[in-house]
C-alpha cells in the first residue's frame, strides 16, 4: 500500500505539469469525465470498502480555447484514487464526502484549474494570460438507481478567476460483467467575475489584441451545457478501457464574445479515450 501511495503522490504533482501547456478549460472538464468514468451513474460500483486506486494515460481532442472553431489533440495522465466511500482524488480535484444518508450525500470539493495561455491561439494573442488557480467549494449529490443528480459550486483562490457552478445529471444507460455505459449532461454557471476573465475583452486588451478584437463586457449567469456519451470496459482483472464523445454549447453572454461569435464557434466537440490500471 505505500508503494502504491507513493505513485499516486508522484502521479498527481506531475499531472499539473505535464498538462499545463496550453490547456484550456475544455481540457480539464475532458479530465474530468475521463478519470471519473461513471461514478456517478453506478454509484454502487464505486463503494470499495478500503482503498482503490487506479492510474493510466488518456488523449483527447478538443477545442484550442474554449469557444475556438480550431482543434488539438491532449495526452493527459490519469488518477483516480478512493478511500471506503469518504475521499475521492479524480486527478487534480479532491472530495471528501461529509454527509451521506440513504441516497443524499454532500460535502466539500478541492480542484486544481488550469488557466488559459495566449499563446495557445492566434486569437488570444494579446488577451494576456489566465493564470491556474486552485478552487474550494462543496457539492451536494442525490442517486436513485441509475440516476444522479449533482450541484457542485467551487470558488476560485486566486488569478480573479470568480465562481463558477456545475449542475449535473448522470444516467447510466447499460451495464454487464465487463462493460458499462453512461450519459452526462451538464450545465455550467459562471459568475461575472469568472465570464469577464474568460470571454470579456477591456479596451487595454482590444488595444494589445493581435486580430482586433472589440471592447466586450460579459455578465455572469448559465454560459455552456454539454452532453456526454461513454463506456468503461474492463479489459482484465486490472486492466480498464474509457472513452467518449462530447458535445458543448457555449450560451448567451459566452456565445456573443468576440473571441467566439467573431473569431470562434459556440459549438464544440471533443473525444477522449483512456487506458487504466486498476491495482
Amino acid at each position: 500500500m505505500k508503494m502504491r501511495l507513493f505513485i499516486v503522490v508522484i502521479l498527481s504533482a506531475l499531472t499539473p505539469l505535464e498538462a499545463h501547456a496550453d490547456v484550456t478549460d475544455s481540457v480539464s472538464n475532458i479530465y474530468d469525465f475521463l478519470s471519473r468514468g461513471f461514478e456517478d451513474a453506478w454509484p454502487d460500483d464505486f463503494e470499495a470498502e478500503g482503498w482503490e486506486v487506479d492510474f493510466g494515460v488518456g488523449t483527447a481532442v478538443v477545442p484550442e480555447y474554449a469557444g475556438a472553431d480550431r482543434y488539438k489533440m491532449a495526452v493527459l495522465p490519469l488518477v483516480r484514487v478512493s478511500y471506503d466511500g469518504f475521499l475521492s482524488l479524480r486527478n487534480t480535484k479532491l472530495r471528501v464526502n461529509l454527509l451521506r444518508y440513504e441516497n443524499f450525500s454532500a460535502g466539500a470539493v478541492a480542484r486544481y484549474s488550469f488557466g488559459r495561455n495566449e499563446s495557445g491561439d492566434r486569437v488570444l494573442e494579446g488577451l494576456g494570460n489566465i493564470g491556474d488557480t486552485v478552487e474550494i467549494g462543496g457539492f451536494v449529490r442525490y442517486s436513485h438507481k441509475y440516476t444522479t443528480v449533482k450541484l457542485e459550486l467551487r470558488e476560485a483562490v486566486g488569478a480573479g478567476q470568480g465562481r463558477t457552478t456545475y449542475l449535473s445529471v448522470n444516467q447510466g444507460l447499460h451495464r454487464s460483467e465487463r462493460l458499462k455505459l453512461g450519459l452526462l449532461a451538464s450545465a455550467i454557471f459562471g459568475s461575472g467575475q469568472n465570464m469577464q476573465s474568460y470571454f470579456g475583452v477591456t479596451d487595454a486588451q482590444s488595444a494589445t489584441s493581435v486580430v482586433g478584437l472589440r471592447p466586450y463586457n460579459a455578465s455572469g449567469g448559465l454560459y455552456q451545457t454539454d452532453l456526454f456519451l461513454g463506456g468503461e470496459y474492463s479489459l482484465t482483472n486490472h486492466w480498464l478501457l474509457g472513452a467518449l464523445v462530447g458535445y458543448s454549447r457555449l450560451l448567451n453572454d459566452a456565445a456573443d464574445s468576440p473571441i467566439v461569435a467573431d473569431f470562434g464557434d459556440p459549438n464544440m466537440l471533443s473525444a477522449g479515450i483512456g487506458l487504466f490500471y486498476r491495482f
